[in-house]
């Protein structure tokens, strides 16, 4: 069974939710995955992307997917892109935040949610928020998705 959207209990034990297989977006995560490996057979179907990568070298990525999708831009285009690529950008985006989401979920009744869709945009940042005792857990899914599914991931 999953949880509804707009949880409010403790970071701590969504995690363990997550990994059990109850929240709603993308959970259980190894079939998840198999669907991805089954797509990735053909390597004109899908491209790799890594948030970590868009980090370090966004107009290098941006270059990456324009080829993938057979498009071609300019440099203003691309810096263009870039722009509002900006995670403060992003992030006040209402086509991806979520806020209209978010405030509903704040109007149910008794409902004290106060979190948002999307956080930091900070590679990393999971390590200020698990225990060593979730990346544990976390890295034990990892090698059921690699044994189970085939699909290579690491945490950065």
């Amino acid at each position: 069974m999953q949880i509804a959207e707009g949880y409010t209990g403790p970071f701590e034990r969504w995690a363990e939710l997550f990994l059990e297989g109850c929240v709603p977006y993308y959970t259980p995560f190894v079939p998840h995955l198999v669907g991805f490996r089954e797509l990735s057979y053909d390597p004109g179907r899908l491209l790799r992307l890594k948030y970590e990568n868009l980090k370090r070298d966004i107009m290098g990525e941006l270059k990456r997917i324009a080829v993938f999708l057979g498009k071609s831009y300019n440099e203003d285009q691309l810096e263009g892109l870039v722009e509002h690529q900006r995670f403060a950008n992003f992030q006040s985006n209402p086509m991806v935040n979520k806020r209209d989401k978010i405030k509903f979920i704040q109007g149910l009744q008794g409902n004290t949610f106060t979190g948002t869709f999307i956080r930091k945009g900070i590679v990393g940042d999971w390590k200020n928020h698990l225990s060593q005792d979730q990346v544990d857990e976390f890295e034990m899914l990892e090698q059921k998705i690699v044994k189970e599914a085939k699909v290579g991931m690491k945490l950065e």
